[in-house]
C-alpha cells in the first residue's frame, strides 16, 4: 500500500479493543475484585476467543506447556498460538495443549496487574536462553555464549492495568525494566543479540514484540533512526510506546489499546492480502506517550529528528538506560 489504511482499518482495530474491554468490564461490576483467580481465568479465556477471531483458522489458540525432548517442560503458558496446519499436537484437551517448540507461532502472558515483579516474571518467561538467536562463535562472544539459531515465537505481555500512574509513567516503568532485565540477560553481548533479525517484517528475534496495557499504552519493538547534532544519522533497534489514541479525525473513536497489538500480531504471523493494511495502520502517525521511544545503545550526539518506522515524533521523547547498554560511535553513521 502506498497510501494510508481507510478510516475502517482504524474502526476495526478499535472495535476489537472495544469487544474485550466491554467484556472484561461486565465481569468487573458483578464480582469485583472479590475472585482474583476467576477473574484471571476469565480474562485470559476473553483474549483467546477474541484472537480466534482476528487470526485464520490454520493458527488455533489454546493455554499448555511446550514440551522438549530430554528437557524440562516449560512452565504453563496463558496463550500459545499454534499452526496446526503443519504441525500436529502432542495432546489437546479441549483448550489444553502440550505441543513441541516447532509448532510454537505466538506466546501471550496475561495479566491482572503488571507490578515489576510480574513484568520480570513474564519477561523470565518468554524469554529461556534456548529461544536466543546467537549466529556468531562463542569465541566471538563477550560471555561465552553459544551458538545456535533457534526458531523464536511472537512474544506478548498483556496486562489489565499498571501499577504506575497514567501513560507516561507506565512508559517510563516498562523501558527501565525491560533495559535491567536485557543488561541482565545478555551483558556485553547485547548490542549483537538486539541487532539479530529474521522474517521478511523487519523483526528483532532476541526483544520481546510487546507489552500491551489495557486503555494503553502499548509498548512494541520497532527500528529507531536519529538524527544527531554531529550531522549524522544512526539507526538501531528500540522500543516505541503508543498511548492508545489517534491523531486527527481519527481522535474521537474507542482507545485501540486491544486492537493495535492484534494487528501487529495478524503482520506479524500471516502473509494474508490486507497483510499491507495491517502493516500500514502500524506505522500510521499515533500518539506516543512521554517518553515515548526507548533505545538502549547511546548516540554520539544530542538527537535532533527522530523517526519511528519512517514516521517523525518529537526527539525530546527519546529516552535510554544511564549507563546505556552499549555505545553508539560516530563510525557507525548511515551513509549519506
Amino acid at each position: 500500500m502506498t497510501t494510508p489504511p481507510p478510516n475502517e482499518w482504524f474502526r476495526l482495530v478499535a472495535s476489537w479493543s472495544r469487544e474485550l474491554l466491554s467484556a472484561t468490564d461486565r465481569s468487573h461490576y458483578l464480582i469485583t475484585e472479590r475472585h482474583q483467580p476467576t477473574q484471571g481465568g476469565y480474562r485470559e479465556a476473553l483474549l483467546r476467543r477474541l484472537l480466534r477471531r482476528v487470526l485464520p483458522d490454520r493458527f488455533r489458540v489454546s493455554t499448555g506447556f511446550i514440551y522438549r525432548w530430554d528437557e524440562q517442560p516449560s512452565r504453563q503458558l496463558d496463550i500459545v498460538i499454534w499452526d496446526a496446519q503443519n504441525h500436529s499436537a502432542l495432546l489437546e484437551e479441549g483448550e489444553f495443549i502440550i505441543l513441541t517448540d516447532e509448532a510454537v507461532a505466538a506466546i501471550i502472558e496475561v495479566k491482572s496487574s503488571l507490578p515489576a515483579s510480574e513484568l520480570r516474571d513474564a519477561l523470565d518467561l518468554l524469554s529461556p536462553d534456548w529461544w536466543i538467536n546467537w549466529r556468531f562463535t562463542p569465541e566471538s562472544s563477550l560471555t561465552g555464549r553459544p551458538q545456535q539459531v533457534t526458531n523464536v515465537p511472537f512474544r506478548a505481555i498483556f496486562a489489565y492495568r499498571s501499577r504506575s500512574s497514567g501513560k507516561n509513567a507506565t512508559a517510563r516503568f516498562v523501558f527501565k525494566e525491560l533495559a535491567s532485565f536485557y543488561r541482565q540477560q545478555f551483558g556485553a553481548d547485547a548490542r549483537r543479540a538486539f541487532e539479530e533479525h529474521m522474517g521478511d517484517n523487519l523483526w528483532w528475534t532476541n526483544m520481546i514484540d510487546v507489552i500491551c496495557f489495557a486503555y494503553g499504552p502499548q509498548i512494541e519493538q520497532t527500528s529507531v533512526m536519529v538524527d544527531c547534532d554531529d550531522g549524522n544519522t544512526y539507526s538501531a533497534p528500540g522500543f516505541a510506546s503508543y498511548a492508545g489514541d489517534l491523531p486527527g479525525e481519527n481522535s474521537t473513536q474507542d482507545n485501540i489499546s486491544v486492537g493495535r497489538p492484534c494487528m501487529n500480531l495478524l503482520r506479524t504471523l500471516t502473509r494474508w492480502p490486507e497483510n499491507a493494511a495491517a502493516r500500514e495502520t502500524l506505522r500510521s502517525p499515533a500518539i506516543t506517550t512521554d517518553p515515548g521511544v526507548c533505545c538502549f545503545g547511546r548516540f554520539p550526539g544530542t538527537p535532533q529528528r527522530l523517526r519511528v518506522w519512517g514516521v517523525d515524533v518529537p526527539p525530546e521523547i527519546l529516552w535510554y538506560p544511564d549507563p546505556p547498554l552499549w555505545e553508539v560511535s560516530r563510525d557507525e553513521a548511515m551513509p549519506s
